[in-house]
């Protein structure tokens, strides 16, 4: 065998700016330390204490470049490179958490009223729930060291989302930046029940208004003003700001970074279909297993592929499934119900255990009345109205990551060029020579008329310098014009609090105000309120303006220079 001498490889060189990355982290895990500390400090008494996720994201709003990057619960990778420091008790928090011990603290801590086994199923419905099983974090509950929170962990955007939704009113002509909306605090059009969190009413307001005091009722409004050209009009302006992708489109689901990432998506009529046809599909195998005849004598239909079924029935059974599923998703199979009437006369003259029962045409039409019922509401869910007002305030159906986010205040910041994100800056050669200097890539470039995307960026900015805005309590007296937008994300209104769960405190935005140059996402996973993540984008305005501020005598309240 012959022998090759080693060399020196390339070295990497990354757009992350080591100061702005240490103020982010540092913050950070100071304000995720506060609110676990002080659980209950929300005017709504949502409860903080398992404010143990979190990301922070900051983007040069000019290239792309990636100038942050945190997740928490982060981890020292020098515990894998010094002999000894990997103890056992770190290799099973990492490797191999005991989900079940942490469940019965987690419970205890808050007297929750649940079993360990509704907060972390086991894996395998069959397995006893006694030792150690494999289990799954059905809620998002487990804090996840090796989970990169801000390239990966899907939540609601909250009122994040909100300028989006202005930009797509105005840019559709349904609202103009003059007109306004007033706020009667319960919206309730086509059977909705949505409400302002406002306690009375802020009366008239125009679109900067709204954005300042974060008006439920004036979104809810623009929403129903969209759902009136088009039940995906708001999601074809979401698309464009990166905030995900046409199902039935061609475009790659991703910001462009050279790491691996999740990619959310907003409510579309498409998306919703093909998520709620799953569901239906399973409440429908157990409705065609329970009809009855007249006689209350079951003639109930299997549909679901058995392991003891015949090649033949299995791709039977496979078949009848593509077509329901495919008319649920697409309304797309010609004369849908003769061809299922058909498919389901064939299996049970097939299947010898159907056969048995002597099927008449009256059960077989009682079979394929289900099904027909079963696709009717899967695009009856899909097409609801309440989708695109949940929509419109970043609720519902809407689920992007950090990333994805900062990328969107970073597309409002510079007028509308979506960049494709990148950590990396450079390639060297051992001799620190640059062999490639990475060049910004420009996805899309979005034509906002100026005086829309002046009301937004007015909108945003009013956040943090109205009295009343929801940002203005950190950035009112900043010397550095800033805009942002604070959101309550909702993990499950139904289920948040049983399970020790709260709403998601969320921020973007942006700097300086007249002339951007870097863009933030901030996101902290049961925070309750953006208001309590604000911490986290100024220590990063700070760090970044740190010469400018300094020229300011400005008193530095969270970055630390070292």
């Amino acid at each position: 065998m012959g022998r090759r001498e080693p060399y020196p490889g390339q070295t990497l060189k990354l757009t992350i700016d080591k100061e702005v990355q240490r103020a982010a982290e540092e913050t950070l895990d100071k304000v995720m330390e506060d609110l676990r500390n002080n659980p209950n400090q929300s005017y709504d008494a949502a409860n903080t204490a398992n404010a143990t996720r979190g990301a922070a994201v900051v983007v040069d709003v000019r290239t792309g470049g990636i100038l942050a990057l945190v997740s928490r619960p982060g981890y020292d990778p020098n515990i894998f490179a010094v002999p000894g420091k990997l103890t056992t008790e770190l290799y099973n928090k990492f490797f191999n958490p005991d989900l079940e011990d942490f469940a019965k603290k987690y419970i205890a801590a808050r007297n929750l009223p649940v079993t360990v086994d509704e907060l972390f199923p086991p894996l395998n419905k069959d397995t006893k729930s006694s030792g150690k099983v494999p289990r799954k974090d059905e809620y998002d509950i487990y804090p996840k060291p090796f989970f990169n929170y801000a390239t990966s962990s899907f939540a609601p955007p909250g009122s994040t989302f909100k300028p989006l939704t202005a930009i797509a009113g105005l840019e559709e002509g349904v609202i103009t930046p003059e007109e306004t909306i007033y706020d009667n605090l319960i919206y309730t059009k086509h059977g909705y029940r949505g409400k302002s969190w406002n306690a009375s009413s802020k009366g008239n307001l125009n679109v900067i208004e709204a954005l300042a005091y974060s008006n439920n009722y004036y979104f809810f409004e623009v929403g129903d003003r969209l759902y009136q050209k088009g039940l995906d009009t708001l999601a074809k302006y979401a698309w464009k700001f990166g905030l995900g992708t046409d199902p039935n489109g061609k475009e790659s689901p991703s910001t462009g970074i050279e790491i691996p990432e999740n990619f959310g998506q907003v409510f579309n009529v498409q998306s919703e279909k093909n998520k709620a046809s799953n569901i239906y599909m399973w409440n429908l195998y157990d409705e065609l297993k329970t009809i009855k005849n007249v006689e209350g004598k079951n003639q109930g239909i299997n549909i679901q592929i058995n392991e003891d079924d015949s090649e033949d029935i299995k791709e039977l059974k496979g078949n009848i499934q593509d077509i329901i599923r495919n008319e649920m998703r697409y309304s797309s199979v010609k004369d849908f119900s003769k061809k299922i009437e058909v498919l389901l006369k064939e299996l049970v003259d097939k299947d010898s255990k159907l056969k048995e029962i002597k099927f008449t045409n009256g059960d077989i039409s009682k079979a394929v009345n289900k099904i027909n019922i079963s696709v009717n509401g899967v695009k009856e869910e899909a097409t609801r109205p309440g989708n695109v007002y949940n929509a419109s305030i970043g609720q519902g159906s809407n689920y992007f990551t950090p990333l994805q986010l900062a990328n969107f205040a970073a597309m409002i910041a510079n007028g509308g060029t979506r960049y494709s994100l990148h950590l990396v800056d450079e390639y060297l050669d051992p001799d620190n020579n640059v062999i490639q200097k990475i060049k910004p890539e420009v996805i899309e470039k979005i034509d906002i008329k100026p005086e829309n995307l002046k009301a937004v960026k007015e909108g945003m900015y009013a956040v943090t310098s109205y009295d009343e805005g929801t940002g203005s309590s950190y950035f009112k007296d900043f010397p550095i014009k800033t805009g942002g937008k604070t959101g309550s994300a909702t993990f499950n209104e139904k289920i948040q609090e049983k399970v020790g769960r709260t709403s998601g405190g969320v921020y973007i935005g942006f700097a300086p105000y007249d002339n951007p140059e870097i863009a933030i996402s901030v996101m902290v996973l049961d925070g309750a309120h953006g208001g309590y993540v604000l911490p986290v984008a100024k220590a990063v305005y700070e760090s970044y303006f740190k010469e400018e501020l300094k020229k300011q005598n400005y008193n530095f309240q969270f970055y630390k220079e070292k």
